[in-house]
């Protein structure tokens, strides 16, 4: 799934298991936030 800064400036492609079914804080790597990132539709969440 790809997330998007806070800062709207930045985009990272991460795994959806990374992200888990609730969601979790995440950090920005190149500006230091960080926010509240939703979890992924169900499509592109899949559970081995």
């Amino acid at each position: 799934m790809i997330i998007e800064c806070a800062c709207k400036k930045y985009k990272f492609a991460v795994k959806a298991e990374e992200i888990g079914i609730n969601g979790r804080v995440v950090q920005c790597g190149v500006c230091d936030q960080k926010w509240f990132q939703e979890p992924a539709s169900s499509e592109e969440f899949k559970v081995l």
